[in-house]
């Protein structure tokens, strides 16, 4: 269990019945977020960036979340950008602090890291596969913080080569190419 979520036998493990959970649900002490998934109700949801990868079983925090946990971005996101499967029950209508992006293929694993971030491991593109999703997303995403993130980048490094590798794989070469 990872912060403020448990499954249902998580909280049948701790001694609650299942009219017990249905009873702390009413009362307000747990929330459902849908079947066999609730929060606890006295933490803030916007607390625990670790949360996602537990909510969404493979998820990986991506575009302007993982700008902020690699430090190329100038502002806090307003929510937490997390890849998954195709096939991951989204819980993102019930916590609007969570976008969830579903992806298939190759791309979806390409570029994953472990970092730790808030005192929890959490699962983040590297930054050479962030930068390509940002470009490749740049309808959704500020202009101002894809700039940045490339200055940054570009500023840091001298060898584009795993940044140029990537963009070839996922067909935006040119486009990648092009803030170059």
């Amino acid at each position: 269990m990872t912060n403020n979520y448990f499954t249902y036998n998580q909280l049948k493990d701790r001694g609650m019945s299942k009219i017990d959970i249905e009873r702390s649900v009413a009362e307000g002490v747990y929330e459902s977020l849908g079947k066999g998934i609730y929060v606890d109700l006295k933490f803030e949801h916007a607390c625990f960036l670790p949360d996602a990868t537990y909510l969404f079983k493979d998820g990986i925090y991506c575009l302007i979340t993982a700008l902020d946990i690699h430090g190329m971005t100038l502002r806090m996101p307003a929510y937490y950008d997390v890849a998954s499967s195709r096939n991951t029950r989204d819980f993102s209508n019930s916590i609007n602090t969570y976008h969830l992006h579903k992806f298939t293929g190759f791309g979806y694993k390409l570029g994953v890291e472990t970092k730790i971030y808030g005192g929890e491991p959490v699962f983040v593109y590297d930054i050479e596969k962030t930068i390509c999703d940002v470009i490749l997303h740049k309808d959704i995403m500020n202009p101002e913080d894809i700039q940045y993130c490339i200055d940054e980048y570009r500023r840091d490094r001298d060898d584009f080569t795993k940044l140029k590798s990537y963009a070839q794989i996922l067909g935006i070469a040119d486009e990648v190419g092009a803030y170059l």
